[in-house]
């Protein structure tokens, strides 16, 4: 039997090229499951304010369910979900891909730790204790980048 093109016998395996696994195919799976989640997200993300629109404006009205603070440095605010309806806040409302508003909602600069502290001790004082907002501390690493950095630019 000749081929169509008339160079010799036509192979029926030859048609259908076989699909060989190779590991690496995971990794790539992976890697753009990240960049996904990473670039693909709803959201804008946490607004910046500054400390003086968060104390007269969020803390006064008793808008802030509570504040994480980021390595020593950056301080979230997530609002009560409640007050996510006020019109002020429209801007950081908008639902995530989990159908959740979750937060943080904004964020800013704390400068150190205990000016940030005894900020927010001063601002809360007419405030009953069991009604003040929360501030819990974490230590987050940059996986992504630190990835990039030991990885990937050695190899380069």
């Amino acid at each position: 039997m000749e081929s169509k093109n008339g160079n010799g016998p036509a192979d029926p395996k030859s048609k259908k090229p076989k699909f060989q696994f190779n590991f690496y195919w995971i990794y790539i799976v992976v890697a753009v499951v990240f960049l996904g989640f990473q670039f693909l997200s709803l959201t804008d993300g946490p607004k910046e304010i500054t400390w003086k629109k968060f104390s007269n404006e969020m803390l006064a009205n008793h808008d802030v369910d509570h504040i994480v603070v980021v390595n020593k440095e950056t301080a979230e605010i997530f609002l009560k979900a409640d007050k996510l309806k006020d019109p002020r806040y429209k801007e950081v409302a908008n639902k995530s891909i989990g159908g959740g508003t979750s937060g943080p909602h904004y964020f800013f600069n704390i400068g150190s730790v205990e000016t940030f502290n005894t900020n927010l001790e001063k601002v809360q004082e007419g405030i009953a204790q069991q009604d003040r907002v929360t501030v819990s501390y974490e230590v987050r690493k940059n996986w992504g980048g630190d990835f990039i950095l030991n990885w990937l630019v050695p190899l380069g």
